[in-house]
């Protein structure tokens, strides 16, 4: 039976598939609402349109390649009087979203990690420039370099959580590589930032990390290694330290009151 009277491409938006519904005085059978079956596979394509649309690091001719097949199979299942039409386009759209991951998988993943990797490193070097102008300036900060290494920490531990993390890519990281949707120059100063009231927060005895019998809290002032560790640890929790922070600093105010 089908359901729809005619499926093409949007002309008002790119890599958009416009479905139009029979009209019931059309088809008498038609029942009020469309089966869950259709209705799946209608989500699961409007899905992967979507995906197409805002595939990132992916050319225009390829996004179209993929569009094409996309709208074609849409014909077939909804269109088409083929006997297990549905059955046909369910596979192949598994097809589709198979050959999007092997394709552009790899070449999203490597390309944002290379331009992570190198954000992180101008991010890096940020904070010793800014010493060395202050330094020129004739003004010498305290305890500047356990600031220093702890933000250089939370570069490195970034990109090394994003490896961890994103080990394996699925459909949905094509359009959107971090769940949280924030792109590389906010998230690198947001985490750095976050690593630095991390410190703060150690050094004032609101957080407090042990390693053995001693406090980290004790080995901080003196200890460079243990200063880029404790912002390699922030870099790996990324927004999940923003997420205790928040809810440390909420807590203290509802102490307050």
């Amino acid at each position: 039976m089908k359901y729809f009277a005619q499926i093409y491409e949007n002309p008002d938006e790119k890599y958009d598939i416009k479905f139009e519904l029979l009209d019931k005085n059309e088809d008498d059978e038609q029942s009020e609402s469309l089966p869950e079956e259709i209705k799946d596979l209608h989500k699961n394509i409007e899905k992967t349109s979507n995906v197409i649309k805002s595939l990132i690091y992916t050319t225009d001719a390829t996004k179209e390649k993929y569009f094409n097949k996309l709208l074609k199979l849409a014909q077939v299942a909804f269109i088409s009087e083929k006997l297990n039409a549905l059955e046909i386009a369910s596979n192949y759209l598994e097809v589709l979203k198979q050959e999007m991951l092997l394709v552009e998988g790899k070449r999203i993943k490597n390309v944002y990690m290379i331009r992570l990797g190198i954000s992180a490193i101008i991010y890096l070097v940020i904070p010793w420039i800014i010493y060395l102008i202050i330094n020129y300036l004739g003004y010498s900060p305290n305890n500047y370099f356990i600031y220093a290494l702890v933000w250089d920490g939370a570069m490195v531990g970034t990109w090394i959580s994003f490896g961890a993390r994103k080990f394996t890519i699925t459909i949905e990281d094509l359009s959107s590589i971090e769940e949280d949707k924030m792109n590389i120059l906010m998230r690198l100063p947001y985490i750095g930032l976050c690593s630095l009231i991390f410190l703060l927060f150690i050094k004032s005895g609101l957080f407090n990390i042990t390693l053995g019998d001693s406090s980290i809290k004790d080995a901080l002032l003196n200890n460079f290694e243990m200063q880029l560790l404790l912002g390699v640890i922030a870099g790996l929790l990324e927004s999940k330290l923003g997420i205790k922070i928040y809810e440390k600093a909420n807590n203290l105010i509802e102490e307050v009151r």
